[in-house]
């Protein structure tokens, strides 16, 4: 029953995520700045091998001799359960992923944002919606993140009753957000998230940690 509602929760999410999202092809100057990885069944089996076994739906064609120039990556609906790894995988096929702007992560199995997610410093636009991320401390790697603006995480675990401060805290930790879950922002959110930013600043000069 548990799955069965957990499967029709996505369903909803990406229906509702079809009618708002805007492609990052759209924001690119051409299809050329975009790498479409989506609905390849990709899963973290296959990052091994990923120059040279997974080829992408559209944009520019990397192979294992020659990589590509772009801006944005597409991975959304494939079984990738673990991102630790991303940076060098995408480093066997992009030229440099600290120029990536935009990398849609949404409908995987991904449970955590993991340290690492700091070797795309140029990101603005990060999708991770529809995955199975539950460990709220994990949002603090967006601090690492200075050009993110955009910032995608409904339909994880993550936002439940248990995460009351979700939104805060991820605030805090990312204040030059402009979009959280496809929602503007008001003054009034950045003032709260400003106020919680410095209760923690606070609460760990006390040697307290973010779960106390």
């Amino acid at each position: 029953m548990l799955a069965v509602q957990q499967r029709d929760n996505k369903d909803s999410i990406r229906k509702a995520a079809s009618k708002k999202q805007k492609s990052p092809r759209n924001k690119q100057s051409s299809n050329n700045d975009l790498l479409d990885y989506s609905f390849r069944e990709i899963s973290n089996d296959k990052f091994s091998e990923f120059a040279s076994k997974v080829t992408p739906r559209s944009g520019p064609k990397p192979t294992e001799e020659e990589k590509v120039s772009v801006k944005g990556v597409k991975l959304n609906n494939n079984s990738i359960s673990d991102i630790s790894e991303l940076p060098s995988v995408l480093a066997t096929v992009v030229s440099n992923i600290e120029e990536i702007t935009s990398l849609d992560l949404s409908f995987n199995c991904i449970t955590k944002l993991p340290d690492s997610i700091s070797q795309f410093p140029g990101l603005k636009m990060l999708y991770l919606h529809g995955n199975n991320i539950s460990d709220l401390r994990c949002m603090s790697h967006l601090g690492k993140l200075p050009n993110l603006i955009n910032f995608t995480v409904h339909g994880n675990p993550i936002e439940t009753s248990q995460n009351a401060d979700f939104k805060w805290y991820t605030l805090a930790h990312a204040p030059n957000l402009k979009s959280l879950n496809f929602t503007g922002l008001s003054k009034s959110d950045r003032a709260q998230a400003l106020r919680f930013r410095e209760a923690l600043g606070r609460r760990r000069d006390d040697g307290m940690s973010d779960e106390d």
